[in-house]
């Protein structure tokens, strides 16, 4: 969330590619956006007593998550053999990832409260 804070402004500069900007945009929907707007409407349809208008596309995002873990589970690689995925494991990784929706909001409300800026410097390599 950090980066974004920090270099947002460089999304809407000519210094990286239209793809990189498609790329950067729908992550950053994804991964922060979604979490928080699905918040604000979970609180909103609790105070108006009303259903959530959001949670459609929540349902959606997890859907793929769920096609991307068992697609990426599935594929063969280079590294360890991995277990064959079944439901229950699925299942426990899109509770895992559930955890977002709670953890973006939380930082992004205290990163706005408490902004932090953060110097990133080069580290020295030395030796062989």
């Amino acid at each position: 969330m950090q980066r974004f804070f920090d270099y947002g402004e460089q999304l809407f500069s000519k210094k990286i590619e239209l793809i990189q900007k498609f790329d950067l945009t729908y992550f950053f929907i994804l991964q922060y956006a979604l979490p928080i707007i699905s918040m604000i409407d979970l609180i909103l349809s609790l105070i108006l007593a009303k259903s959530p208008c959001y949670w459609s596309i929540s349902i959606t995002a997890f859907t793929l998550s769920g096609i991307a873990v068992w697609y990426g589970s599935s594929c063969k690689s280079e590294g360890p053999i991995s277990q064959n995925l079944n439901f229950m494991m699925m299942l426990a990784s899109l509770v895992y990832l559930s955890h977002w929706f709670l953890v973006i909001p939380w930082v992004t409300i205290k990163m706005s409260i408490f902004p932090k800026k953060i110097l990133w410097k080069k580290t020295i390599h030395t030796g062989v």
